[in-house]
């Protein structure tokens, strides 16, 4: 008889003997001088286990049948020698052959325990098993705090249902030979918050725990919030207060435990603003690093041009390059864009209070231009013509000869340059004149990349339109002035850029 009312639930091994299921129990042969017969047993001596019995004759073949007996009582006629029996819950069994006078005696183990397959919580349907070793008990009447619960099924399990308190609960297992008890303990259950994304008024996630698995039906009250019930997983979401911090309250059996939550607000503004500033400026930097990848050939630019590669670095090129036409399109107009009329004072019969009357003065604003594919911002067709026609000018490029246009003079200009152009115009004005070479037409709809990539599908040299790309895109998207060798290297690619005939091979 065994019976360990002090079993934790803690499944120590420490301090336990390892049982012995498989003494005599592999091949155990019962061999009497004075009978022809032998009689085998193969299988684990547990209680409610099958074990296989093997009659044979020592001297020839077996002549007839036998029957067995166990425990005194009989157990079955073998066939063709063979017979199976069922271990009695008892401490030993005895197989015997009445007509030859063979007979064995076998230890049964019986220092049996109860294990628990799914966690212990209040409320929680769980799966106990009564073993001997590592062989399961079938048959075995379980009983928790006194009532009869069930038997153990053919795999030596039965389910229980945990009690809704805080304390210990009682399982026994018994069976003649078979007598088991284990006590469990069922702690306190806790209640934690399991998302750190709770704002104020809005739903949180919460769990209720005991030994670390959810109770179920368990109450949850939060502090000018709302109250809800937990799940069979013991989860549920719960309404918080419009306020810093709530308090969580969980109410099991009359226990309650609770749990605090504070800088509601601190965490709204986290997520409300920090967040997307975060997730704005990691964007802003993918784009310009993927603007200036393209414009120094890192994006698979090859000796015959960009590839096929438009995928989702060239849609968002084309994003900022719209984007940055109607910032720039949008822009506040400068001084100089201003018109301010003052009107002269008129005297009339109000002078005689001695008073003048004044009309208010006018002002006249510039009218935006919200075309997204300008590439030369605010200027106007006409200022755009007369850039390229001047850089044309200057890089040498004219008709060709075969083709040669005859124009018309055009308005005389004035004797004395106006100055240098800014860094930034004369750069726009290469990249302007480099278009006009390539004969680009509705230039407004394209990305400078497109327009790149037009050129090189024309047979434009790589090296220098990748160079005016790349001193373009700085200019139009970098926000800064240019330098002087930066305005050098523009002005050097579009000379070549301006000289070249894409009908000549060998272009690199």
């Amino acid at each position: 008889m065994v019976d360990d009312p002090g079993l934790e639930d803690d499944n120590s091994d420490e301090g336990k003997e390892e049982i012995d299921t498989e003494a005599e129990s592999d091949s155990v042969t019962d061999i009497d001088p004075a009978s022809d017969i032998d009689l085998d047993i193969n299988g684990d001596v547990v209680p409610g286990n099958e074990l296989s019995l093997e009659v044979s004759n020592r001297f020839g073949p077996l002549d007839r049948e036998r029957s067995v007996m166990v425990n005194g009582e009989r157990a079955g006629t073998t066939d063709d020698g063979d017979l199976s029996v069922t271990v009695p819950y008892t401490e030993e069994m005895n197989v015997s052959i009445p007509s030859d006078s063979v007979s064995r005696t076998l230890d049964v183990a019986t220092d049996a325990s109860i294990e628990f397959d799914d966690g212990v919580a209040q409320n929680r349907n769980v799966t106990a098993s009564v073993q001997v070793g590592s062989t399961s008990v079938p048959g075995v009447s379980v009983s928790q705090d006194g009532k009869t619960i069930g038997t153990t099924d053919e795999n030596g399990e039965v389910t229980l249902t945990m009690p809704e308190r805080v304390g210990t609960t009682d399982v026994r297992a018994e069976r003649g030979a078979i007598s088991v008890q284990r006590s469990v303990e069922l702690p306190a259950p806790e209640v934690t918050v399991t998302s750190p994304f709770v704002f104020p008024g809005l739903p949180a996630p919460v769990a209720v725990t005991a030994n670390g698995e959810g109770v179920p039906g368990a109450t949850v009250d939060v502090a000018g919030g709302g109250t809800v019930t937990t799940d069979d997983d013991g989860t549920a979401r719960v309404q918080l207060p419009i306020d810093n911090e709530a308090t969580f309250t969980a109410t099991l059996a009359g226990e309650e435990t609770t749990t605090t939550v504070g800088r509601l607000y601190l965490r709204l503004t986290v997520v409300v603003v920090l967040v997307p500033g975060v997730v704005g400026g990691f964007i802003w930097t993918y784009l310009k690093l993927a603007a200036r990848r393209e414009g120094s050939g890192a994006d698979g630019v090859t000796g015959s041009g960009f590839g096929e590669g438009i995928g989702i670095v060239a849609f968002f090129l084309a994003l900022v390059d719209a984007l940055a036409a109607l910032i720039d399109s949008l822009r506040m107009p400068s001084l100089s864009e201003w018109s301010f009329r003052l009107p002269r004072p008129s005297f009339g019969l109000s002078s005689l209070a001695g008073l003048a009357s004044v009309s208010m003065p006018s002002i006249s604003l510039p009218r935006p231009s919200l075309g997204l594919g300008s590439l030369l911002g605010r200027r106007s067709s006409s200022e755009r013509s007369g850039i390229t026609s001047s850089i044309r000018e200057r890089l040498g490029f004219g008709s060709d000869d075969e083709d040669e246009v005859t124009e018309e003079p055009g308005p005389s200009l004035a004797e004395e340059p106006l100055g240098p152009p800014e860094p930034r115009t004369e750069v726009r004005a290469y990249w302007h004149a480099f278009l006009d070479r390539v004969g680009l037409g509705n230039r407004e709809t394209y990305t400078p990349g497109q327009a790149a990539r037009s050129a090189l599908s024309a047979g434009f040299p790589v090296r220098q339109v990748r160079r005016l790309l790349s001193v373009f895109r700085e200019v139009e998207y970098g926000g800064r002035e240019p330098s002087s060798e930066r305005v050098a290297e523009a002005r050097a690619a579009a000379t070549d850029l301006l000289d070249h005939d894409p009908d000549e091979e060998g272009s690199e």
